[in-house]
């Protein structure tokens, strides 16, 4: 009998395109479609004719599975290969050609997925201009968002064995009912529930800060980096609602100190204890890093990975670190042959 998933994933599945880009191709792309230099933003790709030029890219184009959830499905199973199965990824894509080759990377990947397929709708993707170590992400999601609470009551029985959940906030700003309902279901069921913010972008939205708000009392571990809360908290202020003051009272807080970049990567944990904890983090040389894509999804990979070896809150860390800096030696979420 097949064991069930240590892992159910709820996230936006896309098809990254990740194109090399110097400073000048950089700033010309930014300029032209008024991007939002090193961060991620949504937008209609194809009508804006950006997918077109990404299409007909002059220089190398690396193609392969996307979205926060996906890539730390990915890494994880790779973490974690004696074991297949470890994770079962959920999301919605169209009935397209790009969602064929993103279900056949993920089978490459030993990836196992319920995927909702959606009539009329592109398969979500998402256009990366990697600079050196900084990168612009640009998403069209696509029929990602069109995953409703219908659609994982049909599959709950395949979470009954689950012990751990993650949800991804792009994931909550779409599908807030789910999002609750798999909330509940972790704190009813014992499981382990854990969320990502995701982009600073969504963390400027009122609505969706109430909606981190409404599922934070079931929320064991939440990860975002440092742009992330600031955005997160500053929207808090702006309309009066709970933030990160609340968040540092009510949970263990642990931050990572030195990371690439001028910022660091937060942690809270349920542990009660209010405990905080500083993880002082090597820098890598910068002629090793390839790029920054999938950095952060790759240390939560490393830290659930801890979580499933039964380990600390500082080994879950230094775990998360060691696979964030795995990925920022490939281009994108490559995963390397094990040695």
């Amino acid at each position: 009998m097949e064991s069930a998933p240590i892992l159910a994933a709820f996230g936006n599945p896309l098809l990254d395109f990740i194109l090399r880009v110097n400073d000048e191709e950089e700033k010309d792309l930014v300029r032209k479609y008024d991007l939002s230099k090193h961060d991620a933003m949504e937008l209609d790709t194809i009508q804006s004719g950006l997918f077109h030029d990404a299409m007909n890219w002059h220089g190398k184009i690396t193609i392969s599975p996307g979205g926060c959830s996906l890539n730390t499905c990915r890494v994880l199973q790779w973490l974690h290969s004696h074991r297949p199965g470890t994770v079962l990824f959920f999301g919605s894509v169209g009935k397209d050609e790009q969602h064929f080759n993103l279900k056949k990377l993920c089978v490459k990947d030993n990836i196992s997925t319920r995927l909702r397929e959606v009539e009329d709708s592109l398969t979500g993707h998402c256009i990366v201009l990697a600079n050196g170590q900084e990168r612009t992400l640009v998403a069209n999601i696509g029929a990602a968002n069109q995953y409703s609470l219908k659609h994982l009551i049909q599959h709950e029985s395949l979470l009954k064995d689950t012990p751990m959940i993650y949800v991804e906030g792009f994931f909550l700003n779409h599908s807030p009912k789910a999002s609750n309902y798999l909330a509940l279901l972790s704190n009813s069921s014992d499981k382990i529930f854990t969320f990502n913010l995701c982009g600073s972008y969504v963390c400027r939205e009122k609505e969706y800060v109430e909606n981190v708000m409404n599922i934070f009392p079931q929320i064991n571990v939440l990860f975002g980096n440092a742009y992330e809360f600031e955005a997160f908290n500053n929207t808090s202020r702006q309309y009066g609602l709970k933030g990160i003051d609340f968040l540092q009272e009510e949970m263990e807080f642990s931050t990572l100190e030195g990371k690439e970049g001028e910022c660091g990567y937060y942690l809270f944990g349920s542990g009660k204890r209010k405990k905080k904890l500083r993880v002082p983090v090597k820098r890598i040389p910068k002629d090793e890093i390839r790029d920054t894509v999938g950095a952060g999804d790759s240390f939560i990979a490393g830290y659930l990975y801890g979580i499933i070896l039964g380990k600390t809150n500082r080994e879950c860390i230094e775990h998360g670190v060691i696979a964030s800096h795995m990925i920022i030696r490939q281009n994108g979420v490559t995963l390397p042959a094990f040695q």
